[in-house]
């Protein structure tokens, strides 16, 4: 195995996806085949069970893999709230909504520590790392093995890595709706994965020399794992963002950028939900206060005067929060639903626009400053927890040794 690597990936409901990113990694990555590979799977129990068989394939093939299921994380969880508290430790792993993934990154975080990983790879099951040129994690390792405090991000291309509201509004200033129905996507798979999809990013850049950044995103994302420096991550939409600016204001950590580029190939989406729109939304309204706190230069910041100073934030983002993205989205919709000849697409377009007008009158009547100090709060208690855990030398040496004992197709239980 490679000296204390780990490449955490997360997975959901998508065994062939899940196959070509760990194939494409070890096909062009020395260190993917030598790492231990820690696989968190958010999978229905039907494809839980598909994902097993496949990872059983790859660890008779060699490789160093954890099959981290819901069933294992149940488990291990009641070994970890034995050692301390459990209402803290539940808010810490939980899934609190079906786009929050930052409970099963954090048990990414704790696993990784659990088996001695001194450096860590995050990696959405939907990258496709590494080609001809190389790949980002022989050169991130490379590069900042040894080092303390960095977080270095991955450059990729392909499909944009954006909310829904965002590729929506890509879509429909090419006249096409970016789905059909609530299950199925306007494009084909063939375009789907092209330069005509208008949500397609031509960023291919094979240049491995880093440049400063103010975030990554978690779907590529590489840093060494000091217990020093260390964070949980928050809860809510852009998780992995967030997180890279509270550990820049908390821990004066660095952020980079490199390549070579990864290929961002998501399966086409499905028309979301309005719960899934807002969170987004508000994922993106506790960035810009974060961002804004984190220019700002705070002296000896603490969470709780960076929750303070968030708030201040809020109430300026408040004031100049005119829902823009909501209000061209219905724009955009209005438009396409009266220029498509299509009636389905027409009637698609009308109803959709409601869901978007409904949103926009809800956030306008959001008290931004409150949805920030709850955000802050929580994550004050996460960091208790999370702190409280990797202190509990007892509790990570029988995790560790849970984990490493671990193969796909074992019993699970702890």
């Amino acid at each position: 195995m490679a000296d204390h690597v780990s490449i955490v990936v997360l997975t959901h409901n998508r065994s062939s996806v899940l196959n070509r990113c760990i194939r494409t990694a070890v096909e062009h990555s020395s260190i993917a085949a030598r790492a231990r590979w820690i696989v968190l799977d958010d999978s229905s129990r039907e494809l839980t069970l598909q994902n097993a068989s496949l990872l059983s394939r790859w660890t008779r093939a060699g490789l160093d893999l954890v099959h981290l299921s819901a069933d294992v994380r149940k488990e291990c969880s009641r070994l970890l709230t034995a050692a301390d508290d459990r209402g803290a430790v539940v808010s810490l792993l939980a899934k609190a909504g079906p786009r929050d993934v930052s409970g099963l990154r954090n048990w990414g975080l704790l696993a990784a520590l659990a088996v001695g990983s001194a450096f860590v790879f995050l990696l959405d099951d939907d990258m496709q790392v590494g080609d001809r040129r190389g790949s980002f994690l022989d050169s991130a390792l490379a590069r900042y093995r040894g080092r303390e405090n960095v977080i270095v991000g991955g450059r990729f291309h392909g499909i944009l890595d954006g909310t829904h509201l965002s590729r929506l509004v890509h879509f429909l200033r090419r006249n096409r709706p970016p789905w059909t129905t609530a299950r199925g996507a306007s494009l084909s798979a063939r375009l789907w994965y092209s330069t005509a999809n208008p949500i397609w990013v031509c960023d291919d850049s094979d240049s491995s020399m880093p440049v400063e950044a103010e975030h990554a995103r978690g779907g590529l994302m590489a840093f060494p794992l000091g217990t020093d420096c260390l964070l949980p991550f928050p809860t809510g939409y852009d998780e992995d963002s967030n997180w890279c600016l509270l550990r820049a204001v908390l821990r004066g950590t660095a952020i980079y950028r490199m390549g070579p580029s990864a290929r961002h190939l998501p399966p086409p989406m499905c028309q979301p939900s309005a719960a899934e729109i807002r969170s987004q939304l508000f994922g993106g309204v506790l960035f810009a206060c974060l961002l804004m706190t984190r220019r700002r230069r705070l002296r000896r910041p603490t969470i709780r005067r960076i929750g303070e100073a968030m708030v201040r934030e809020a109430a300026r983002v408040a004031e100049s929060f005119d829902l823009g993205l909501l209000f061209e989205a219905r724009s955009e919709l209005r438009r396409f639903a009266l220029g498509t000849r299509v009636a389905a697409e027409s009637r698609w377009a009308r109803s959709y626009c409601g869901v978007v007008t409904e949103l926009s009158h809800a956030l306008q009547e959001t008290d931004l400053r409150e949805l920030v100090g709850r955000w802050m709060v929580a994550f004050e208690r996460r960091n208790q927890a999370f702190a409280a855990i990797v202190r509990n030398g007892d509790a990570m040496s029988s995790l560790g040794h849970v984990l490493r004992s671990r193969r796909p197709g074992s019993r699970p239980g702890c």
